[in-house]
């Protein structure tokens, strides 16, 4: 990224730390022997903050939205492995619950990263989509789950916005949130502040430019995204790796712990890189297909999946595109609808009405002209 990729004011003090994020991904994304996908643009970071009274998104306005971004922030810098495993303990499992839904401004609508885009100076009009965290796993493994998957056109656009829309309430004190804390340099027990960042960075894949929103955890000292897991790595398969790719991280830092039974104790944390989580994740993916865990797997099968998957993300983001250009997401009034996407058990996508409007989605129409046709400096 360059001075000119975003705006003087944003870029003056991490240029240079976003110029070796930008090496450190590139080089991440040409080891995991993909073709389809080249780094174009990395925007950096902002912070929503979601402190505040729920809203309604028929009620959100232009000063909801910007008081709650800070376009130049940056995450916690993540703590060295070999410090947190120095300092093993049980997780805190007598927290008071920290639950919030999905609402706003707990959920910040995908307005501010488009909004947060245009003042990085990001030229919207060449972005063909917009993807979430979990996108990119759900079209190369055609995954049959129902109803999570949207498509849509961002009103004012001509983008097609997918993602995964589930709402659900999230608890802050659950031993993943208190791991993340922990990587933060916080402590286990310590309250969430209503602050999370979010990194903004420009795909192409396969010749297709998608705008990737995810959750940014923390970064490293090179100022590149880190990932934070406390999963069981046998139920991965290409999910993380799909998931580092939309964040933009090239590590994973991984705490091993015991059941809930013994009290989730944190046992050891690990680092891993983008080609390690994806080379097990492709030869997982490889074993489900086989129906057999155990089977070892080479080089060969390992290329072969990934091929696979490549054509399976650049099939559907043809026909995505295609239903976008016929005007399939939108009603005879010219309205943005939602639809849900669907694969069926053979990987044939299907399109059904999802039965939410685009007022779930995105505050009024007045609100995203003002935000997406304006930037600070008019």
């Amino acid at each position: 990224m360059t001075k000119e990729d975003c705006s003087v004011d944003i870029v003056r003090d991490f240029a240079s730390l976003s110029l070796q994020r930008s090496d450190k991904f590139t080089q991440a994304l040409e080891s995991i022997n993909f073709t389809i996908f080249n780094s174009v643009h990395n925007l950096g970071y902002y912070m929503w903050n979601e402190e505040g009274d729920i809203k309604n998104l028929t009620e959100v306005t232009c000063e909801d939205i910007i008081t709650r971004l800070t376009l130049d922030a940056q995450p916690p810098l993540a703590v060295d492995s070999r410090v947190l495993n120095k300092n093993i303990q049980q997780f805190k499992m007598t927290l008071d619950p920290q639950e919030f839904d999905s609402s706003f401004p707990h959920a910040s609508t995908y307005l501010p990263c488009l909004y947060a885009a245009k003042e990085k100076g990001l030229d919207l009009s060449t972005i063909d989509f917009v993807f979430g965290g979990s996108t990119l796993d759900f079209l190369a493994t055609k995954s049959t789950s129902k109803d999570k998957f949207i498509v849509t056109k961002i009103p004012g656009t001509k983008i097609a916005l997918v993602v995964k829309y589930d709402p659900y309430v999230i608890d802050y004190s659950d031993p993943s949130s208190q791991f993340k804390r922990l990587v933060q340099g916080k402590k286990y027990e310590d309250k969430y502040n209503g602050e999370s960042f979010e990194h903004l960075h420009v795909i192409d894949i396969g010749g297709f430019k998608v705008l990737f929103s995810s959750q940014a955890d923390a970064i490293d000292k090179n100022g590149s995204t880190v990932d934070v897991k406390t999963s069981i790595p046998n139920w991965w398969n290409t999910t993380i790796a799909f998931q580092m790719i939309s964040n933009g991280s090239v590590s994973l830092y991984h705490a091993e712990r015991l059941p809930k039974k013994f009290g989730h104790t944190l046992l050891n944390v690990s680092v891993l890189d983008l080609q390690t989580v994806m080379r097990n994740g492709v030869a997982d993916s490889v074993k489900k297909q086989k129906r057999n865990w155990r089977a070892q797997i080479g080089v060969k099968e390992r290329r072969t999946r990934i091929k696979e998957l490549e054509h399976n993300v650049l099939s559907s983001l043809i026909l995505l595109k295609k239903n976008m250009n016929s005007g399939k997401y939108e009603n005879e009034a010219g309205t943005s609808q939602v639809l849900s996407i669907i694969f069926d058990e053979d990987g044939k996508m299907e399109l059904n009405p999802r039965g939410i409007e685009i007022g779930d989605l995105f505050p009024s129409s007045d609100v995203m002209d003002d935000l997406l046709s304006k930037t600070e400096t008019d």
